[in-house]
């Protein structure tokens, strides 16, 4: 039934974050370099940009790192591995 796809939805989302992070930073420095040259005086919304997207590359690394030395037997979001 729907078990399956529900028991893979942490490695799922954890995959997406990877790839969306990894693809933000090297886009969000072009992009805060074009609102600076763009408008004058736009430095908190450049601030902001990079601030954003290295804080969730930050996040995702440490989600990452905690997923890797998780238990066989851990929890995430209430979904076991499946033998419960």
């Amino acid at each position: 039934m729907f078990l399956p796809e529900i028991v893979h939805l942490p490695a799922v989302m954890l995959l997406v974050m990877v790839v969306v992070t990894g693809v933000a930073l090297p886009v969000a420095i072009p992009f805060a370099a074009s609102i600076d040259h763009s408008s004058v005086g736009q430095w908190a919304t450049v601030f902001g940009v990079l601030f954003g997207t290295v804080v969730a590359r930050f996040t995702t690394w440490f989600g990452f790192r905690a997923s890797r030395r998780a238990l066989p037997t851990g929890h995430f979001l209430g979904f076991s591995t499946g033998s419960g």
